[in-house]
């Protein structure tokens, strides 16, 4: 897959399920709304209370899964 390709995919997604590091070290994952820009930045918001930015600031560990059935539209 060359890079424009892989950028078309990504960007033809709304959702992507963000996993982060827990407190104990566990995983914890939530699907989240995305956007991707051309230099293949993923953002994503949240709230400063919820779990995942709680483990982000201690553990900037991050990993999103993009695909399945929730295409843009």
């Amino acid at each position: 897959m060359i890079h424009a390709q892989l950028l078309e995919f990504m960007k033809a997604h709304r959702y992507a399920v963000q996993a982060s590091v827990s407190s104990r070290g566990t995983p914890q994952a939530a699907v989240v709304g995305i956007i991707v820009t051309d230099r293949f930045e993923i953002f994503f918001d949240t709230l400063a209370e919820t779990r995942k930015a709680q483990n982000l600031r201690r553990n900037a560990s991050i990993a999103f899964v993009i695909g399945g059935g929730m295409l843009a539209r």
